[in-house]
C-alpha cells in the first residue's frame, strides 16, 4: 500500500516479513546497512505496530511509537547524524507486535513496519533495501505483566546475542489492504522523551535468599472465557522422618492423609499461604483443588530446605515427577486420600508433571523469596553498591529504593556465569524486609521481567517502560549448580517521561497546601508520556476520567497542551459506532462507558476553554454529535437517562451506580450539554446550539420534578432511591441544578464525615474518594466555602502526606490499608485549587486564554504566591491582604490581561 506525496513516506509501504503469519508477542528486527559518504543530515521517520527500538550500530536511539487508535497512527522522526560512522552503518528498528490484550493498544492491529527518510543518497523508504531476523530469543508465550500490560518481557540473552550477531538474511514484503489497516502516519503531535537516566536513591536490602524446597508448575486457562476452570492435584510427599514442617501453598483447598489443611494468608508474601502440617516418616497423600483464574496461572509448593522431603507424582521414589494432574474440571474436586499408598491408580486421563520453577510465571517464585536475616545488608545509600555488589550464593536479592515515582526503561549491569537467571521486579510497595511486595495491591500484577544470561558481565535493558518506587532484583545461579558469585554492576530507569521540568509554582506558607501542589503536579510528571497514564506500574492506561483533571495539572506545568490533545484525541477516535466511548483508549478493553464519556465532553470543552483552538475542538465535533445521538442512552418516559452501572468514583456506593433517571449521570449529562452547546456556538453550529442549551434545560427540569427530594434538600441518586447520593449532589452544587444553598447545607456534614467514612468503609454510605475533589473542592470555592474546602484538603491531604508517599495514590482508603496504587495524578485537585482559587488566577471567560481574573478566595489565607505557564511567558502573581484589601503584584507578558476582582489591587511589574 503506497502512499500520497504528501507525507514522508511517499515511496513507501507498511510492510512485514515475508511468510510470516500475525502471532502473539512477536520480535522482528527491521535491519538497513548503509556507507556514509558526508557528515549531512539523517533522519528516519518510523511507525510500528506494536512497538519499535531504533538502534543504529547498536547503541540505543528510541522508543516508540506513542500509544495510537489503530487507523490513526503517528510516527516519529528521528536525527541519526549523532549515532553515525563514517562509512559503514546499520540501522536496526526492533520491532514488537503485542497481538494480545494491553491497555495501550486497540484489538484490531496488525504486525506491520514502515520507514522512510534519509538524505540525498541514502533512502529509507520501505521495503528497498530493507531485510528481516525474527527473533527466537524472546518468550511469545510470556505472561501477561498485569491485567493492563502486555506480556512480561522474558528473553534468552544468549541466544539474542547470537541472532544480532548476524546479519539480517529475510526479506520484507508490502502488505495487502487486507492486512493494512492503518492510514496515512501523521508526524508525532506530543513531546519526546530525553531518555535521561535516574538512579535508585537507596539499597533496601542485600543478600542471599533463604533456602526453601520449592515445587512449581504453570497451567493454562483453556476454557471458555466465562467458565471457571479447576484442576485436582495429587503429589506424595516422602519424608525421612515424623516431623511438623511450614508448608508454602498458593490459594487452594486440600487434605493431606485425609485430614483438611488449615491455610493461612497473613500476607507476609505475596498470592502465598502457609500452613503447619505433621509430615509421617516415610508417604504422605496431599491433594487439593486448584482454580486457574488466568490463561497461566502457576502453582507452587514449598518446605523447609532441611527436611529432607521429596515430591511425587505417585508413590514411587523413582517418580520424576512432582504432581498428577486431573484433566480440567467445572467444579472443585478435592481428591480423596487412598487407603493406602500400595492401593493409590494414577485416575484415568490424568497427567504426571515434573515441577519446572522456570516455567512459573516469574513473579510467582519471586514474591515467594526472602532475604536470609543473619547475612542481608539493608538500608545503604546507593552509592554504596560496590560494597554490597557481589554475592557467593546460588540465589541472591538486591533490593532499591528510589524515593519517588520512576517511569522507564530500567538499565541494569549484572555479572553471573551462563545460564544464570535474572528477575526483576516493579512495585509501589515494599515488604517489612525489604524487598519488593509483590501482589500486594493486585493479586493479578505479575511485575517481574526475567532475563537468561549469557554470562560474564552484561548490560540488560528492559523492553517496555515499567513504573514504581521500589525495583528488585533476584539473581539464580544456573539449575543444578553449586554457590557462584553473582554480582551487581549498576542500576537506572532511562526515564520515559515527558514533562521533566516545572515553569509553573505555588507557596502559601501552609505545608499541607504546599506540598498538596507539588506532589499533584509531580504525581503528572511521572505518569505521562505521549498521553497521559493512571499510573506508571500497575495499569498505564489512559482513562477519560483521569485525563480530565490531568489536562489541568498540565497547565500548571507547562502552557503546551498537546498531550492533553494527543489523549482526548484517542478517545474520540476509538470511538464505538454506537456513539459512546471506552474508558480507557486505546485498549483492547472495549466496554462502552456512560460517565466517561460525558467526562469526555468536559475535556474537549476544556481545553478549547484554555487554549481557544477551535481547531481541535472542530476536529472533535463530529465525536461530540455521536455521542449524543447515540442510541445507548436509555432513555425513560421522564426524559431522563437510566443508569445500568456507573463508575464515577470510588467512594460510590453500588446503589448511586445504577437506576431510574439517575441523578449523578443526568446531572453530568447536564453538565456537557451546556458545554456542547458553548462549543456549537463557537464553531458556528447555531442550531445545534439552540438544540443543546435547550436539552439542558429540560433535563434540569426533569431533575427538579422527579428527583428533587424537598424535605432534605437534596437531590436523590435515582427514582425510589434513598440513598445519601452524595456524588449526584457534588455535581449539582458544581454545576449549579437545583438550589445550590440548600444542597451545600445537605452536603456539609456530609463531607466533615468524609474523611471518617473512607478510612472506616462505612458501609453503604457514599464518600468521596480523591478523584472527585476536582468537582468538591470548586463547588465549594465557588460558593463562599472556601473553609471547608481547605479543611477536607488538609485532613485528607495532610493524611497523605504523614504517610510519606512521593506521589499522590489513588484513594486514601487504600493508602491507609497500605495497598493500591501510590501514582494517580487524578488526586491532584488541591494543586488545581491552589492556583485558582488561594492564588486566585482564573479564566476571565472560556475560549479566552488571554484574559484572568485575580481573585483569590477567602479562607484566612493572608498571602499566597505563585506563576502560571502562558503560551506568551508565565504569569507570575504575589499578594498579600492589608485590612480588607489583596494587594498584588503582577508580572504578566504582554498580551495578557489581569481584571482584579473584589478587593483586589493589581501593581504591575
Amino acid at each position: 500500500m503506497s502512499l500520497s506525496s504528501e507525507t514522508p513516506f511517499a515511496k513507501s509501504d507498511f510492510c512485514w516479513v515475508a511468510g510470516l503469519p500475525a502471532g502473539r508477542n512477536q520480535f522482528v528486527s527491521f535491519e538497513r546497512r548503509f556507507v556514509r559518504s558526508d557528515d549531512g543530515p539523517i533522519v528516519i521517520h518510523l511507525f510500528a505496530d506494536t512497538r519499535f527500538r531504533l538502534f543504529v550500530n547498536e547503541q540505543f536511539v528510541a522508543y516508540g511509537p506513542g500509544r495510537f487508535v489503530t487507523q490513526h497512527p503517528e510516527y516519529d522522526t528521528y536525527a541519526l547524524g549523532p549515532f553515525l560512522n563514517p562509512g559503514e552503518n546499520r540501522v536496526r528498528v526492533e520491532v514488537n507486535y503485542y497481538g494480545c490484550s494491553s491497555y495501550q493498544t486497540m484489538p484490531d492491529g496488525q504486525p506491520g513496519f514502515i520507514a522512510a527518510g534519509g538524505n540525498d543518497t541514502i533512502d529509507f523508504s520501505t521495503p528497498s533495501g530493507w531485510l528481516a531476523t525474527i527473533h527466537e530469543a524472546w518468550d511469545a508465550d510470556a505472561p501477561y505483566f498485569s491485567f493492563a500490560q502486555n506480556p512480561s518481557e522474558i528473553c534468552d540473552t544468549a541466544k539474542l546475542e547470537s541472532e544480532l550477531a548476524k546479519s539480517a538474511v529475510l526479506p520484507i514484503v508490502t502488505l495487502t489492504s487486507d492486512r493494512t489497516p492503518w492510514a496515512k502516519p501523521t508526524p508525532r503531535t506530543a513531546p519526546y522523551p530525553d531518555y535521561a537516566l535516574t538512579l535508585p536513591a537507596w539499597i533496601m536490602a542485600a543478600g542471599p535468599a533463604v533456602d526453601r524446597l520449592r515445587w512449581g508448575m504453570q497451567l493454562r486457562h483453556s476454557m471458555g472465557a466465562q467458565r471457571k476452570e479447576y484442576v485436582s492435584i495429587v503429589t506424595w510427599i516422602h519424608s525421612p522422618k515424623e516431623q511438623t514442617v511450614s508448608l508454602d501453598i498458593f490459594w487452594t483447598e486440600g487434605n493431606l492423609n485425609g485430614e483438611p489443611i488449615s491455610i493461612a494468608y497473613p500476607g507476609r508474601l505475596g498470592n502465598h499461604g502457609e500452613s503447619s502440617v505433621n509430615l509421617r516418616e516415610g508417604w504422605n497423600f496431599l491433594g487439593v483443588n486448584y482454580e486457574i483464574l488466568l490463561n497461566q496461572w502457576s502453582f507452587m509448593l514449598g518446605l523447609p530446605f532441611g527436611c529432607g522431603a521429596t515430591l511425587h507424582g505417585r508413590p514411587d521414589l523413582g517418580c520424576t515427577e512432582a504432581f498428577a494432574v486431573s484433566e480440567p474440571l467445572s467444579e472443585r474436586v478435592t481428591p480423596t486420600c487412598p487407603a493406602s499408598p500400595d492401593s493409590y491408580v494414577l485416575p484415568a486421563g490424568w497427567k504426571l508433571i515434573e515441577s519446572d520453577l522456570l516455567a512459573l510465571t516469574p513473579a510467582r517464585l519471586t514474591a515467594w523469596e526472602t532475604p536470609k536475616v543473619e547475612e542481608v545488608v539493608r538500608d545503604k545509600p546507593f552509592k554504596l553498591l560496590h560494597g554490597v555488589s557481589t554475592r557467593l550464593a546460588d540465589t541472591a536479592i538486591w533490593s532499591f529504593d528510589f524515593q519517588d515515582e520512576y517511569y522507564g526503561q530500567p538499565v541494569i549491569e549484572v555479572e553471573a556465569p551462563a545460564g544464570s537467571i535474572l528477575d526483576v521486579a516493579y512495585d509501589d510497595w515494599s515488604r517489612a524486609d525489604g524487598c519488593v511486595n509483590l501482589y500486594n495491591s493486585n493479586p493479578f500484577t505479575e511485575a517481574v521481567d526475567r532475563f537468561i544470561l549469557k554470562g560474564g558481565r552484561q548490560r540488560i535493558v528492559v523492553l517496555n517502560p515499567r513504573g514504581g518506587i521500589y525495583l528488585e532484583l533476584v539473581l539464580r545461579a544456573p539449575e543444578g549448580s553449586k554457590p557462584v558469585l553473582l554480582t551487581v554492576h549498576d542500576v537506572a530507569i532511562r526515564r520515559r517521561t515527558v514533562f521533566n521540568s516545572v515553569e509553573g509554582a505555588f507557596t502559601c506558607g501552609d505545608p499541607v497546601l504546599d506540598w498538596s501542589w507539588r506532589t499533584g503536579v509531580r504525581t503528572l510528571q511521572a505518569s505521562s508520556d505521549e498521553a497521559y497514564s493512571d499510573c506508571p506500574w500497575r495499569e498505564r492506561g489512559s482513562y477519560i476520567a483521569d485525563c480530565l483533571v490531568n489536562l489541568h495539572l498540565n497547565r500548571l506545568l507547562t502552557a503546551d497542551l498537546s498531550v492533553a490533545k494527543r489523549t482526548f484525541l484517542n478517545f474520540g477516535l476509538a470511538q464505538f459506532p454506537e456513539g459512546l466511548l471506552s474508558g480507557c483508549a486505546p485498549a483492547w478493553l472495549r466496554g462502552a462507558s456512560e460517565d466517561f464519556t460525558l467526562f469526555w465532553v468536559l475535556g474537549v470543552h476544556d481545553i478549547w476553554a484554555h487554549t481557544g483552538d477551535v481547531e481541535f475542538a472542530a476536529r472533535q465535533w463530529p465525536v461530540l454529535q455521536r455521542v449524543f445521538a447515540s442510541t445507548s442512552w436509555k432513555v425513560g418516559s421522564d426524559g431522563l437517562w437510566d443508569a445500568a452501572g456507573l463508575f464515577m468514583d470510588w467512594g460510590m456506593t453500588e446503589a448511586d451506580r445504577v437506576g431510574k433517571g439517575n441523578a449523578a449521570l443526568n446531572v453530568l449529562r447536564v453538565g456537557a450539554l451546556r458545554d456542547a452547546a458553548e462549543l456549537a456556538g463557537v464553531l458556528g453550529h447555531h442550531s445545534d446550539q439552540d438544540r443543546f442549551a435547550s436539552e439542558a434545560g429540560q433535563v434540569a427540569a426533569a431533575l427538579n420534578r422527579h428527583l428533587w427530594n424537598e424535605e432534605e434538600g437534596r437531590f436523590n441518586a435515582s427514582i425510589g432511591s434513598t440513598t445519601s447520593a452524595v456524588h449526584a449532589n457534588v455535581l449539582a452544587a458544581r454545576f449549579g441544578i437545583g438550589q445550590t444553598e440548600r444542597i451545600l447545607a445537605y452536603l456539609e456534614p456530609l463531607l466533615l464525615e468524609n474523611f471518617k467514612a473512607g478510612i472506616s468503609g462505612a458501609g453503604n454510605r457514599s464518600y468521596c474518594e480523591l478523584f472527585f475533589f476536582f468537582f468538591v473542592l470548586p463547588a465549594l470555592a465557588e460558593n463562599d466555602r472556601a473553609e471547608l474546602a481547605e479543611k477536607l484538603i488538609q485532613e485528607h491531604y495532610g493524611f497523605i502526606r504523614n504517610l510519606g508517599h512521593p506521589t499522590l495514590p489513588e484513594t486514601f482508603n487504600h493508602a491507609d490499608h497500605g495497598s493500591g496504587s501510590c501514582c494517580h495524578s487524578w488526586s491532584g485537585a488541591p494543586a488545581l485549587y491552589a492556583t485558582e482559587y488561594v492564588l486566585g488566577l482564573r479564566l476571565l471567560a472560556p475560549g479566552n486564554p488571554d484574559a484572568f481574573r485575580l481573585s483569590p478566595v477567602h479562607a484566612g489565607r493572608d498571602h499566597a504566591e505563585g506563576t502560571l505557564p502562558h503560551r506568551l511567558g508565565s504569569i507570575h502573581v504575589k499578594w498579600e491582604r492589608r485590612g480588607d484589601r489583596i494587594v498584588a503584584m503582577a508580572i504578566a507578558p504582554e498580551g495578557v490581561t489581569l481584571i482584579p476582582g473584589p478587593g483586589v489591587d493589581i501593581h504591575r511589574s
